[in-house]
């Protein structure tokens, strides 16, 4: 089996109150180090990965790929990334060579509204902060104040490489009753190029972002406060790759179960 290393100092937090890398910056940043050990050919049609340590921001991430098997249709990869010679993330890949489709079915697309009739997340969560200090929203003090760590996050960190737009923000941000089901539009901030590579990647970071907070905001909308939230295992699944993440994709995100402090999320 061969292994390949490759070296990332490009590291974001989640957030400034956690200087540790975000996961999702984890998860892309091993299918870039998986995809320069396959033929241009191949596509990624699934990641299945583990959160094994927090990893800091401040020294490099090593990503060290093992080749498990190169077939004509298939190829898999392990990754294993390491910081300072210790594992904090482990993931498997699968590549598929594109085909003919046998047979093609999805889901109906959810209705909802289109992201040009939702609010932006922060100018949102302004004015939600706004009509709650004229008396319109009854917002319990730990959620005002969390709304109000947010805005100051979204001023002390890097320009966001996402655009957010909830189709339920009062639902999104738990200040009235969620349900275990939420849609938020997104899209890059920034023209991306042509290269499909960085949508694929682009699209994969994005999805650790919204998941954590879905098995919560049913129980924080009636007055739970989490002492922590993190994610320990983080799978997605391609089923196809013409797409842009510039432009405008819905995530929908759900959650099943929890129970003894685990829960099970999906999107």
């Amino acid at each position: 089996m061969r292994l390949l290393k490759f070296r990332s100092t490009y590291l974001r937090p989640g957030s400034p109150r956690f200087p540790v890398v975000y996961g999702g910056l984890l998860f892309a940043q091993s299918l870039a180090a998986a995809e320069e050990t396959v033929s241009d050919e191949m596509r990624v049609h699934s990641m299945h990965s583990m959160f094994i340590l927090a990893a800091s921001i401040t020294r490099p991430v090593d990503y060290f790929v093992k080749t498990l098997r190169d077939g004509r249709s298939f190829c898999s990869r392990a990754v294993d990334a390491k910081q300072d010679g210790t594992t904090v993330f482990m993931c498997q890949i699968s590549f598929h060579l594109p085909e003919e489709a046998a047979v093609e079915h999805q889901i109906k697309m959810p209705s909802v509204p289109f992201p040009e009739e939702c609010p932006e997340l922060f100018d949102g969560i302004k004015r939600i902060l706004s009509e709650a200090d004229e008396g319109r929203y009854a917002i319990e003090s730990y959620r005002k104040e969390r709304l109000r760590d947010r805005l100051a996050e979204r001023d002390n960190i890097e320009e966001p490489l996402f655009e957010m737009r909830p189709t339920n923000l009062e639902e999104f941000l738990a200040i009235r009753m969620a349900q275990k089901r939420s849609f938020v539009w997104v899209r890059s901030s920034q023209k991306l190029s042509d290269d499909p590579r960085i949508h694929r990647m682009m699209a994969l970071y994005n999805t650790d972002s919204t998941l954590a907070g879905i098995a919560l905001k049913a129980h924080q909308s009636q007055g739970f406060v989490p002492s922590q939230v993190l994610s320990l295992d983080h799978s997605a699944w391609l089923h196809r790759d013409d797409f842009r993440a510039d432009d405008w994709m819905l995530y929908e995100n759900s959650t099943a179960i929890a129970g003894l402090i685990l829960c099970f999320r999906s999107f």
